[in-house]
């Protein structure tokens, strides 16, 4: 909705307004929702805008600085490029690993659609600077954007060249987060961009880059090396746009970043306390874990508008997306080979690493034909193919006391659990779909939609796997097969326009994710969604009043999740759930220069049943995974004068988040935890100079709450073997106070 794209008053502002959307004027918020550019109060659905001022003025790096002040929206981070998205409650916690949630830039689909390269672990996240806006659509939109889209879409929308005014921008972020009893780490972020007309009124190129490093905090206590656990990312986007006519333009724009972080951040805890086992900054390394990613994303964009204002858009895509990660699972494979009577002796002396290297290359093409934005009668009607194809390796190696030469009576068992277990998938998606959708305005106020898409997939998925136990037979040395899908998705639309940007509204919609093949020849079905909701929209007294509110029921049918089934860990359905609940987003500006805002969700989720045979550890009735009943945001920001064109700020924010849950409780491949509720305080302060130059300054976390984020322990054996030979959990805590500084221009 608009709490964050809210516009103020031209006449209000004292400096860059704080939550102005770029696409907006005063008393309009323009989004592409439904792939055409309409007013925000027009859109018969749940969205929120988030504004290019609200993410600057916020110093937001990733998506989860955003997330916390979008209801609905939950970024579930683990590093690098290792995020996943979930709204409104649609998760099934570590067992997804299909995404719910779909990823566009601009008008172009991100990121892997099957769990076959873990598209809902991966999920590239771009720099969210010098963007239009970042959108957010809530509940299904499988009838515009199809697979995978089930629980909503987040859609970075990038800023257009200017094809008639040079201009630039560059910033430098630093920043430093307290830690008792450590050094405190700094940040440094560097981001820079210029727009450049080519031809005056014809052609402009915009291009951005960015540089972001943080030091490492960690030490081991194993080798005493320090400074472990940094992190480094870089990136740049180019823009082409082209206007040969006035009807017609060309975009072509392109995207590349690149992660990389030597040393995953999490800790090693008693299982049972999660007490830190080496302190709040130290961990027992025994195999070198590492991430990295790359991605880029080349993209264009054809329209022409014909004489009658109908439209024709074409665009195509591609991309490429690479994780390269090791874990180190010493701590998860010793007590499966302790409890071992072959191999207990030589057990603690082994260590164990995961390495993880999905590659997805994708290909896209969409074609639209839409009527004029005006008119008792809207339409559009589209074609969308899809080629993805992905490699993906994972393994279980092992070293023998840190790399030392064995004993030669060992040296042949040593030498065969090198390679435990080694496998690669390959797997070949593509996709075909059609696709309508159509608005009657029955009356001058009351407007019914509709939409419908038919999706056709196919995949051909193939897997090989070599070491220790292929050798002895206890899994297959090659293994694959095919699948194919159809399927129907729609959605249905009424609102009433009871006031001038002032709307009520009702909508159902169905969403899904592509089935697909197993390692033994099998398949699993689609799974789909149906959300229900009502809200109303609202914005008054000239755009200082904005709010949204809305109630949904989600039916969740055929969950897909990834279990243990005895022998192999495959992808299967397991059941139904149900999710529920509201969202209200609002921002008033009731004196000049000041601007508060608040948003609210509530979620209340359930397995509602779950088919015979199925492993997950859900039972009827569990919450599932990683969704917190309450979560929300309030924030305010003031501007005020200072002299000649100076302005001066200051605003707070309190981001809140009650308990979820980890996994389900009875799952018997990871320990079960429930992670605190978490409250945190922002401050932040600036002054915008003459000649485009500012310093700002932010404090996150003012209190300096250490609240646990994450807690899980992966079982490779019984949990009573884990306990018995002392598994610890692993943890993760929210970053202490955290001091900003940034200065920007303007050119």
């Amino acid at each position: 909705m608009a709490a964050i794209a809210a516009a103020m008053p031209a006449a209000a502002q004292s400096g860059p307004a704080p939550d102005s959307a770029a696409a907006s004027t005063d008393n309009e918020i323009v989004v592409t929702a439904n792939k055409r550019e309409e007013n925000l109060f027009d859109v018969p659905s749940s969205v929120s805008a988030v504004s290019d001022q609200f993410i600057d003025r916020i110093r937001a790096n990733n998506l989860s600085d955003i997330g916390a002040y979008v209801p609905g929206l939950n970024v579930q981070p683990s590093g690098g490029d290792s995020n996943r998205l979930i709204v409104r409650g649609l998760s099934t916690g570590s067992q997804d690993l299909s995404p719910t949630v779909g990823v566009y830039v601009d008008d172009a689909p991100f990121g892997a659609s099957t769990g076959l390269a873990l598209g809902a672990v991966f999920s590239p996240d771009l720099d969210p600077s010098d963007l239009e806006r970042v959108e957010v659509l809530r509940g299904p939109q499988g009838t515009l954007y199809g697979a995978n889209t089930l629980g909503g879409l987040v859609k970075f929308v990038t800023k257009a060249p200017d094809l008639s005014n040079f201009s630039g921008h560059a910033s430098i972020d630093v920043s430093t987060t307290r830690q008792e009893g450590a050094d405190d780490p700094t940040r440094v972020v560097l981001r820079g961009g210029v727009n450049l007309p080519i031809v005056q009124d014809v052609a402009a190129l915009r291009v951005t880059g960015f540089y972001d490093t943080t030091e490492g905090t960690l030490t081991d206590v194993r080798t005493g090396r320090d400074s472990l656990g940094s992190n480094s990312r870089k990136g740049v986007r180019a823009k082409l746009l082209v206007t040969p006519a006035d009807n017609l333009s060309i975009t072509l724009s392109g995207a590349w970043s690149h992660n990389e972080s030597p040393r995953t951040s999490q800790l090693p805890a008693d299982a049972q306390t999660l007490e830190p086992l080496y302190g709040d900054y130290a961990d027992y390394v025994y195999s070198d874990g590492y991430s990295r990613s790359r991605y880029y994303v080349l993209q264009g964009n054809i329209r022409y508008e014909f004489a009658n204002g109908i439209s024709l858009s074409s665009t195509t895509s591609y991309s490429d997306f690479k994780v390269d990660l090791q874990s180190d699972l010493t701590t998860v494979f010793q007590p499966a080979f302790s409890a071992s009577p072959s191999t207990a002796a030589i057990a603690p002396f082994l260590q164990f690493s995961g390495p993880v290297r999905p590659v997805v290359k994708r290909t896209t093409q969409e074609f639209r034909l839409a009527s004029p934005s005006s008119g008792s009668f809207e339409w559009l009607v589209g074609f969308f193919a899809d080629d993805q194809d992905s490699n993906y390796l994972s393994g279980i190696n092992s070293t023998f006391n840190f790399g030392a030469t064995p004993p030669p009576a060992l040296a042949p068992i040593v030498g065969l659990l090198a390679d435990y277990q080694t496998v690669t998938t390959i797997n070949h998606y593509k996709e075909y779909s059609g696709f309508a959708n159509a608005k009657l305005a029955i009356t001058p106020t009351i407007d019914l939609g509709a939409g419908v898409r038919y999706s056709h997939n196919k995949q051909a998925y193939t897997s090989a796997r070599t070491g220790f136990l292929v050798l002895i037979g206890a899994l297959p040395a090659s293994g694959g097969g095919t699948s194919s899908d159809d399927v129907w998705t729609a959605s249905f639309d009424a609102s009433w326009h009871f006031a001038e940007d002032s709307m009520l509204y009702a909508r159902a919609a169905r969403g899904y994710r592509p089935g697909g093949p197993t390692a033994t020849g099998t398949s699993f079905d689609p799974d789909t969604t149906w959300n229900y909701e009502a809200g109303v929209k609202s914005s008054m007294m000239d755009g200082k009043l904005r709010t949204s509110l809305a109630g949904f029921y989600i039916d969740w049918d055929n969950i897909q999740v990834n279990f243990f089934n005895g022998t192999n860990t495959v992808i299967g359905n397991a059941g139904s759930a149900r999710s529920m609940g509201a969202e209200f987003e609002g921002s008033y500006s009731p004196v000049d220069g000041l601007t508060l805002g608040a948003n609210l969700t509530y979620t209340d989720t359930k397995i509602t049943s779950l088919l015979a045979g199925q492993t997950t550890g859900a039972a009827l009735g569990d919450e599932l995974p990683y969704v917190s009943k309450w979560a929300g945001a309030l924030r305010a920001d003031y501007y005020f004068p200072l002299a000649g064109t100076a302005g001066g700020n200051f605003g707070a924010s309190l981001r809140y988040r009650s308990a979820f849950d980890g996994s389900f409780p009875g799952d018997t491949g990871s320990t079960f935890y429930r992670l605190p509720t978490t409250a945190f305080v922002d401050l932040r302060a600036g002054i915008d100079l003459n000649e485009g130059f500012s310093v700002n300054l932010q404090v996150l976390n003012v209190t300096d709450s250490r609240k646990l984020t994450g807690a899980s322990r992966t079982l490779g054996t019984t949990a009573a073997n884990a306990d018995l030979f002392g598994q610890p959990a692993l943890i993760a805590y929210a970053p202490g106070r955290t001091f900003t500084i940034s200065l920007a221009g303007k050119f």
